[in-house]
């Protein structure tokens, strides 16, 4: 979808002259999508509608937040930061003393919530500040972050893509390079295009198929210095809501997109052609490894949901025969907590329109019946948390613990060939080691207990 230009720039590649890659305008690509992945994608189309359908009840509404940060986890776990849904549920009312990767997670939660919310919205046209407010989320976690951070909007500099494992210092080159997006001066050209496919109506090309082509057309003009992979996500779930493929549910894309992180960057790689007329066989490919994605995210979603609306009748009647009058905030807060999965008692009363004792009592009903822990953070505020919430949701994640190989947002190189490195992501001390069979790659999990969706027995794998 594009061709190579040789570049000059004074400040790259010692000078000397290089290839960018410049992708071509997505409108004019013409699509054949063959028998099988047309069916492909029908399939996991008509399955992200019925549970779409589903989870607009009001007996599911609960789970759809619990979804959000089921994506935001396993994004941002592409990128390196690895993170349980119990830790982000206790951590999250605590900001300041969390966690750099918990901090991330939040910054990726705010992101979908603003994408999802304000670029899906069909009736309005899609500015490149939408996409930048987006990136900028992301960017409070980190390090270097804030209103001046260098990491903020659209890259000035060339950017080249290099593998981790093939990073041994400081200094990489553009012959490391396993892509190299446009120079910065086509990035705006380049942006404005994406925005245009994106803000036209759909005709002939289903939900799936305009998603797929516009994450890859994004990470292939990778018009950020950091934060590219998970905006990019983001951007899948807006296309979703905006081409009215979802109206309620935000899918767990990423668990899948983790677990199989080869096929992931080999299917952003193959569309990456030249020539004058598209490589059908390559599109095809990666149109029919994202209809799969989704089959299974729409599938991980039904039985997450299922499940959190189960967590929330056994909680009713456990209040119900512990003698809790019905109309109680006990019941209102079991609702909330569905979705949030942990809450203080300020958090709760200020949700509920209530006052605090109204809001500390119904908390202490549902600690009694189990429904919630109480655990202080390092401020001294008290958190109660939902555990088998956080567990259906570690439950979605069990198989992204064995990915070990590249991300594909991996590292940024600026202009002068200096590789700007991630800070190293904060890790559970190694202890004992998880140790579950993994009969996909034929090998034994070797992250420590705890790791981001820790099971307690095993790993599931997705159904194909």
């Amino acid at each position: 979808m594009g061709h190579y230009a040789r570049v000059t720039d004074p400040s790259v590649n010692d000078g000397r002259s290089y290839e960018a890659y410049i992708p071509s305008r997505l409108q004019d690509i013409q699509l054949r999508l063959s028998p099988t992945v047309a069916t492909k994608i029908d399939r996991a189309t008509r399955s992200i509608a019925a549970i779409d359908a589903r989870l607009g009840q009001s007996s599911s509404l609960p789970a759809l937040e619990a979804l959000i940060k089921s994506e935001a986890i396993a994004s941002s776990y592409i990128e390196g930061h690895l993170v349980s849904a119990a830790e982000l549920a206790r951590s999250a009312n605590d900001f300041r003393s969390a966690s750099a990767d918990v901090r991330a997670v939040l910054g990726n939660i705010e992101a979908t919530h603003r994408a999802v919310r304000i670029m899906g919205d069909p009736s309005r046209a899609i500015s490149a500040e939408d996409v930048v407010r987006i990136q900028s989320d992301l960017m409070e976690a980190h390090p270097r972050g804030g209103a001046r951070s260098p990491y903020n909007g659209f890259r000035n500099s060339q950017a080249i893509l290099i593998p981790p494992n093939a990073l041994r210092g400081e200094l990489a080159t553009i012959a490391d390079a396993t892509h190299i997006p446009p120079p910065a001066s086509h990035v705006g050209g380049a942006m404005a295009d994406l925005l245009d496919y994106i803000n036209t109506p759909p005709t002939d090309a289903p939900p799936l198929v305009r998603a797929a082509l516009v994450h890859a057309q994004f990470e292939t003009i990778h018009p950020f210095p950091d934060g590219n992979g998970r905006t990019g996500r983001a951007l899948i779930q807006a296309m979703l809501r905006r081409d009215g493929a979802v109206r309620h549910a935000v899918l767990p894309l990423s668990p899948y997109l983790a677990m199989n992180s080869d096929a992931y960057v080999q299917g952003l790689n193959s569309v990456r052609f030249t020539g004058l007329e598209p490589d059908q066989e390559a599109l095809g490919a990666w149109f029919e490894m994202f209809a799969d994605c989704a089959y299974s995210a729409a599938l991980n979603a039904a039985e997450a949901a299922q499940s959190i609306e189960l967590v929330g009748e056994v909680w009713t009647s456990r209040l119900r025969n512990s003698g809790v009058r019905t109309g109680a905030a006990a019941y209102s807060a079991s609702d909330y907590l569905l979705g949030a999965i942990a809450t203080t008692t300020r958090d709760l009363a200020a949700k509920l329109d209530v006052g605090e004792d109204t809001a500390r009592t119904a908390l202490r009903r549902l600690e009694k019946v189990g429904a919630v822990s109480a655990t202080k953070t390092g401020d001294g505020t008290v958190v109660f948390v939902a555990d088998e919430v956080a567990g259906v949701i570690a439950h979605s994640q069990r198989d992204i613990a064995v990915i070990q190989t590249p991300p594909v947002d991996d590292v940024f190189v600026n202009a002068v060939g200096v590789a700007i490195k991630r800070p190293a992501p904060s890790r559970t001390s190694r202890g004992k080691v998880c140790g579950a069979p993994m009969p996909r790659s034929r090998t034994h999990c070797n992250l420590p207990e705890g790791h981001a969706g820790w099971p307690t027995s095993g790993h599931r794998h997705v159904r194909r």
